[in-house]
């Protein structure tokens, strides 16, 4: 059993990332996607494309992969919040 490796995640890992983000809010980031995507989007898609747009506060830019055994097991998001919200 290999050691955790922590490591900046890559547009390659956004699929994963997708399932992990809806999780950690309990299910709050699909309400936000309904709200969101354009009309019959598949909201797994549209969190798909907010993982992979590099300005998204859920980009993979802003995240580290853990890996496990060299498959990803978890991840960390971080992004600054802006003082006042954009209008």
């Amino acid at each position: 059993m290999s050691p955790i490796q922590i490591r900046p995640a890559r547009l390659a890992d956004a699929a994963f990332l997708v399932p992990l983000i809806n999780r950690a809010t309990e299910g709050m980031t699909e309400v936000f996607w309904a709200g969101m995507a354009e009309p019959r989007q598949d909201l797994w898609d549209y969190g798909l494309e907010r993982v992979q747009d590099q300005d998204s506060g859920i980009s993979y830019t802003n995240t580290w992969v853990a890996e496990w055994d060299a498959a990803p097991a978890g991840c960390l998001i971080m992004h600054q919040i802006p003082e006042k919200p954009a209008r």
